[in-house]
């Protein structure tokens, strides 16, 4: 009989805040489902990553989901900072992760 294994990849997330976290999974195209204290995160090729308690939690074979989902994370931290400070904030065309901050004083 053939066997089966299927491998998982978990990461710490320890400070994240899971609002930031929702809108940075929503900018990349992703949903989102609350299942008590677990947050399921579906791509649009349906590939899923779990946040339970800090950790996200992937298959093996879809650990760079965990990556872009950090990238994403940063940049939503970076505008949210940059308009509490009077920043405007927009990416650069043809890049995908240059971004442009102006401040008129």
């Amino acid at each position: 009989m053939p066997c089966f294994l299927e491998q998982r990849v978990t990461v710490e997330l320890n400070m994240a805040d899971f609002t930031m976290l929702i809108a940075a999974a929503s900018s990349l195209g992703w949903e989102h489902t609350h299942i008590g204290e677990r947050v399921v995160f579906t791509t649009p090729e349906n590939q899923q990553i779990t946040i339970t308690k800090g950790q996200a939690t992937v298959d093996q074979r879809h650990e760079g989901l965990i990556h872009e989902l950090k990238q994403a994370y940063a940049q939503i931290i970076i505008q949210t900072a940059a308009e509490q400070f009077g920043w405007t904030f927009e990416r650069v065309e043809g890049t995908e992760q240059e971004i442009l901050l102006t401040r008129l004083s």
